[in-house]
């Protein structure tokens, strides 16, 4: 399916920034030029790429969106490097789409699955001497672990980081609890729907911008994959890592995801949030770091490069 689409690539001037080299990179799929950015470390042992995937709605390479400015992404990418192993970063398609105006466009989730699957080839002719391990960010970790499960690509190991534990059903309902039983009782009724091939022609007033035609389109997608289904589809090592402060997705969805599975192995980091900030106040604190810049929780790091010099290295 993948040679049957336009695939271009093209390759920007690269920068060297405190010693690593940065390469801007684009494909053109679908009438679309994605964007992303291979960050190479001044030195390493041997080479290993970590393709690391933004999560949910409009968040770039960085893991900023219009309002939210944490680069969160961007800095796990730079730490990444001062350990000696490289990265490659990349906007989804639904940031090309908003920058193009076509913003009424619908997009499945199958459509990201292939776009990563796109980038992990097209890396490994670029460099084929790096060992690739496929690292996705909230809803990133399971379209990491499909490509994972495919395996087309040359995958050696998948990280889900703060990802879905559950199918996407269940997350939704995990998620809106809070907003009381009248809204969670229509949600229940919304997703039964979708579930079963239909629309919702007036979705209630605040529930909106969760159950609009584009994003119930995209659901009805989304719901084809189920966690704890695809993991068992996978033979390479994962490493499913979660936050206890984390305010979307709970620790206990990877707790039991990876009970799933034989060979995945499951690291909670006390204190760690969505933004992958460490948190040792409240709420409100929690829900200020992901409108700030700041360091990575001091335990991500250790916890992801034990798992690739452990596996991949």
């Amino acid at each position: 399916m993948i040679r049957a689409l336009l695939f271009i690539l093209i390759l920007f001037p690269f920068f060297y920034i405190n010693g690593q080299t940065e390469k801007v990179l684009s494909i053109t799929r679908d009438s679309l030029d994605l964007t992303g950015t291979l960050l190479l470390p001044e030195s390493s042992d041997k080479g290993v790429l970590v393709i690391i995937t933004p999560g949910s709605g409009p968040v770039n390479q960085d893991g900023n969106m219009q309002m939210m400015q944490t680069s969160y992404l961007k800095v796990l990418a730079e730490e990444l490097a001062k350990e000696g192993i490289a990265s490659f970063r990349y906007n989804k398609r639904s940031i090309a789409l908003l920058e193009s105006g076509k913003i009424n466009e619908l997009i499945t989730f199958d459509n990201f699955i292939n776009d990563l699957e796109a980038w992990s080839l097209q890396l490994d002719s670029l460099y084929p001497d790096y060992e690739q391990v496929l690292l996705g960010h909230s809803q990133g970790g399971l379209v990491s672990m499909v490509v994972a499960a495919r395996d087309s690509a040359p995958v050696k190991g998948v990280i889900s980081l703060c990802g879905q534990g559950y199918r996407i059903d269940k997350v939704l309902i995990e998620q809106l609890e809070p907003q009381g039983p009248g809204i969670l009782k229509l949600s229940r009724s919304y997703l039964d729907t979708l579930i079963a091939g239909d629309s919702i022609m007036q979705p209630h007033l605040l529930l909106k911008s969760i159950f609009n035609p584009q994003a119930q389109y995209f659901i009805k997608t989304w719901l084809k994959y189920d966690p704890q289904e695809v993991i068992n589809e996978i033979d390479i090592p994962v490493l499913l890592v979660a936050g206890t402060k984390d305010l979307q997705v709970k620790p206990e969805q990877l707790k039991a995801l990876s009970k799933e599975s034989r060979i995945a192995e499951y690291k909670e980091i006390e204190g760690m949030n969505h933004v992958l900030k460490d948190i040792e106040g409240g709420y409100q604190q929690n829900l200020d770091s992901y409108f700030n810049e700041g360091p990575l929780h001091h335990m991500l790091l250790p916890v992801l490069t034990t798992f690739i010099k452990k596996e991949v290295k």
